[in-house]
């Protein structure tokens, strides 16, 4: 399986820093390999950059979906102006305030699960 990417967006950067490691924190909880991603860094230097707003998840089953969807449409809840891009490679879902509400979830649902089960 690929690793899935969860980027926060719509907010000030140090705002969404804070956000990831509570969000990183609740992944890890429910059993998922979550780490924050690495940044790119320039020729010579050591290590690499910690991009503090984008998560990888490494190992994500079908099973933990809904654990997911908990923790994310609860941030969306607590805070309207945060969005939360899910990808691959190929695709992405986009959860917002506007596409979390129960009428958008159903094509929501199948777009993130296109994109676990490959």
């Amino acid at each position: 399986m690929t690793d899935v990417i969860l980027r926060l967006t719509g907010a000030d950067s140090e705002y969404l820093s804070e956000l990831a490691f509570e969000i990183l924190a609740d992944l890890n909880a429910e059993g998922l390999e979550a780490r924050h991603a690495e940044g790119t860094r320039a020729l010579g230097d050591k290590g690499g950059e910690i991009d503090l707003t984008t998560i990888v998840i490494s190992a994500f089953s079908t099973g933990a979906v809904t654990a997911f969807l908990n923790i994310v449409q609860g941030l969306i809840a607590r805070d309207k102006r945060v969005a939360i891009e899910v990808s691959d490679n190929e695709k992405m879902v986009k959860f917002d305030a506007v596409n979390t509400q129960p009428e958008a979830m159903t094509e929501i649902l199948e777009s993130l699960h296109k994109i676990i089960r490959d």
